[in-house]
């Protein structure tokens, strides 16, 4: 289902939608994550370019293998204990400092922090699975990184083997 662009300011009407498996609810005015906890089946979930400041009320959403938050107004990294099938985690511009709360995310493949406020790499210890991370226009310290970056200094990617 896409809601795409409609000024949305609140998630709700899906209590009744208990197999919808993708929804993107991108470039609206959603500023909480909440409705969504009948939807155990969601495999995809965008919510791009709202005003999202706080994860939180996805509990339910145990089968989510992507989420997208990107362009919201997120500053810290919390709310994801449940999702231990999630596969790829899009969490760029926002206002993130500090790489924390992943632990449980024993799946994850991809995430992406790009343009956040970002200076040290740590909190990926336990992410075993992990083999893309991107940290493109985040205040690194260059020590912490590899020797890959961008014309403008900035770390470009990091592969995992």
């Amino acid at each position: 289902m896409w809601l795409d662009s409609n000024q949305i300011e609140e998630i709700r009407g899906f209590e009744n939608l208990c197999n919808l498996e993708y929804l993107r609810i991108v470039s609206n005015q959603i500023s909480e994550i909440k409705g969504l906890d009948n939807l155990i089946k969601l495999n995809v979930l965008h919510l791009a370019k709202n005003r999202i400041s706080v994860i939180k009320g996805l509990d339910t959403l145990a089968n989510l293998k992507v989420l997208n938050l990107e362009s919201n107004k997120i500053y810290d990294i919390k709310g994801l204990d449940s999702l231990q099938n999630l596969k790829r985690l899009y969490l760029s511009d926002n206002s993130i400092t500090e790489i924390k709360n992943l632990d449980n995310l024993v799946n994850l493949e991809e995430l992406n922090l790009d343009n956040n406020q970002i200076p040290i790499i740590k909190g990926l210890g336990n992410l075993k699975r992990l083999r893309y991370i991107t940290l493109e226009k985040n205040p690194l310290h260059k020590q912490y990184v590899s020797r890959i970056y961008t014309s403008e200094g900035y770390p470009l990617c990091i592969k995992f083997p």
